[in-house]
């Protein structure tokens, strides 16, 4: 789903008025008029006038910090910023001239100098509100969301009838996982502003992740009927609807994302998704090559846009998507997953097992891969690794004869299929399900110590796979010409262990 939405951050400058009575013809004189120019939109003109009061007084440091605010208006930034810098070189106490080269930076995108700006104007005016308000956008905006809900507070201290600031707050709460937090600062939000669209589609987001999906529909009702072409309300309510299987609705939202924003490329990959689910392998491949075109570096668009190539039967072309995929994305197991099938249908059984081997690497928590690869090693006929990994998802509750007739009909089927005859204890194994399946003591240790020398496994998946603790299969490793640091995760399981340890 589409992430949250903070209310914008308030990028007006502050404007100085004159601290004294203006006569005419005076600095304080042109200075002012600059100011009414300015609040009328006429940027330029207010320039001229602050350019004059600057002849005149070359030391007025309003004149600066209002020459600026008009720059900043323009989206000159960095006149503004220096105009800004003089100010403060002037009249180093003028909180104003932080705030605004403060808002200038973080404009730019500078958000380590605009920090340092809005600091100086905190200490300067601790009762500057918008300067708080601008300091959790800025903080959000790095992460650091405690931060940022220091900020709001202070801001809600200053100014507790403002319904952006409890909007942002509530975003830090959300990206903090503290939804119930967040949905209370929503719901004030939207006591104070009854049409505050954004805290509408935000509470909708924290009631999805907080395990309310209808109420999520419920609040992206109220955006759709406030501000019915706010895609995000759309593509977000058909990401809920996908969620809950409700394909038809999932297609209509996201649909509807697209026409109001054609460049939204997450509506096309739902879409797609949702497409793929249906069986539309065209329309879920179209697709996916939007999203692609929208965003070449997204691995999960090709991934998919590979697993409707190969429902469609077209192997070659979801190949080389899945190899795409790991190329932008080469930890996600899924895709090996999808490679090695795909490899396998074409009989490439080398292929597919290397694939299958790097999916139990990256997921070797997920019993059904074992018997994923050992089908794999059964059509190549390496009967002991076959074995070897029908064994293993045994012993963790897959029922691999369920899974095997589900596939293949029965063991005929297979044989005449795969033109590959099953040695007699391999069908005998294939029989078995778990609540009857009997092994030696030592026949699991070894079998859980192969996998372990692999690498395939660390110590602690591999003691749980040979049914003992991992403190007695560590002792045990020495029998098979084994160290206790076999693997890389093992060694940085250890580590991060001991650094757990010390700080006790």
């Amino acid at each position: 789903m589409q992430g949250l939405v903070n209310a914008s951050y308030n990028s007006s400058f502050v404007y100085a008025n004159s601290p004294q009575a203006r006569k005419q013809d005076s600095t304080e004189a042109y200075n002012d008029q600059g100011i009414d120019h300015a609040k009328n939109g006429e940027y330029d003109l207010a320039i001229t006038y602050f350019n004059k009061a600057i002849e005149l007084n070359p030391d007025y440091a309003e004149a600066y910090i209002n020459r600026g605010a008009a720059y900043n208006d323009k989206q000159e930034l960095d006149k503004a910023i220096e105009n800004c810098s003089i100010a403060i070189t002037l009249n180093p106490k003028f909180a104003e001239a932080y705030y605004n080269r403060g808002t200038a930076y973080y404009a730019k995108g500078e958000i380590d100098l605009a920090i340092k700006d809005y600091t100086m104007a905190k200490n300067l005016n601790p009762d500057f509100v918008e300067v708080y308000y601008n300091s959790g956008l800025v903080y959000s905006e790095k992460c650091q969301y405690d931060l940022a809900v220091e900020n709001y507070d202070k801001s809600i201290e200053l100014r507790s009838d403002d319904s952006r600031i409890y909007n942002n707050r509530g975003v830090a709460y959300y990206y903090k996982g503290e939804y119930d937090r967040a949905i209370i600062d929503y719901d004030k939000a939207i006591e104070l502003n009854p049409d505050h669209v954004l805290a509408y589609n935000n509470r909708g987001l924290a009631y999805n992740l907080n395990g309310k999906p209808d109420c999520a529909i419920e609040d992206f009702d109220k955006v759709i009927r406030r501000k019915p072409d706010y895609a995000e309300a759309y593509y977000n309510r058909g990401a809920i609807y996908g969620n809950k299987g409700e394909v038809d609705l999932a297609i209509r939202d996201s649909s509807k994302a697209i026409e109001l924003n054609p460049g939204h490329t997450e509506a096309y990959y739902n879409r797609g998704g949702a497409y793929l689910t249906k069986g539309l392998v065209d329309k879920a491949i179209t697709d996916f090559t939007t999203t692609i075109k929208l965003k070449p570096n997204d691995g999960c668009a090709y991934n998919y846009r590979g697993v409707a190539y190969f429902n469609k039967g077209n192997l070659s072309q979801a190949i080389e998507d899945f190899a795409k995929a790991i190329e932008l994305n080469p930890d996600f197991a899924e895709t090996y997953h999808y490679r090695g099938k795909a490899y396998y249908v074409k009989g490439d059984l080398e292929k597919a097992i290397v694939d299958y081997t790097q999916m139990l690497v990256l997921k070797p928590k997920v019993a059904e891969s074992y018997y994923i690869r050992g089908e794999a090693y059964l059509r190549a006929k390496q009967w002991e690794e076959a074995k070897r990994d029908l064994t293993a998802a045994i012993l963790q509750d897959v029922d691999i004869r369920e899974v095997f007739l589900n596939t293949h009909e029965s063991f005929d089927a297979f044989e005449k299929k795969t033109g590959t005859k099953l040695p007699e204890d391999i069908g005998h194994l294939l029989s078995s399900n778990p609540e009857s399946f009997e092994i030696d003591k030592d026949a699991r240790i070894a079998l859980a110590m192969k996998y372990y020398e692999n690498e395939e496994l660390s110590s602690g998946l591999a003691a749980r796979l040979a049914g003992v603790s991992r403190e007695k299969f560590w002792y045990l490793m020495g029998d098979y010409g084994l160290s206790l640091f076999g693997t890389a995760e093992d060694l940085k399981e250890e580590l991060e262990n001991a650094r757990k340890a010390n700080h006790q």
